[in-house]
């Protein structure tokens, strides 16, 4: 008798809160606040990809692969404020915290139930 399994895709729940972060930062004296919301889920195979391309040895591929990560998972709303934030020399975004930030959100999605509506 032939081995098989099936297995079964949980498909796109649009009912699923967004994901949310925010970076903190002091500007011109001033204490501010950037919350930003990510898609609720993303696909399996997406995260796999981020994850070989974040673990290879080129340094620029990795380092491409996190901030290419974080932009394709923002809200459209959202990605131009963000890559301002992060690329405005006035604030200094560091590399650890956009490494914190792609840890987060693989742990979100690769962890979150998917949610019934």
């Amino acid at each position: 008798m032939a081995r098989h399994k099936s297995f079964k895709a949980s498909g796109k729940n649009k009912s699923a809160e967004p994901v949310t972060f925010d970076i903190g930062y002091e500007l011109d004296g001033n204490e501010k606040v950037e919350e930003f919301s990510a898609v609720p889920n993303k696909p399996g195979a997406v995260i796999l990809d981020f994850i070989a391309e974040a673990d290879s040895r080129d340094g620029g591929r990795a380092a491409a692969a996190l901030v290419s990560f974080i932009n394709d998972a923002l809200i459209d709303d959202d990605k131009k404020r963000f890559a301002a934030v992060i690329r405005d020399p006035k604030i200094d975004v560091e590399i650890e915290t956009l490494a914190g930030i792609c840890e987060y959100l693989v742990s979100e999605y690769a962890s979150r139930p998917t949610q019934q509506s």
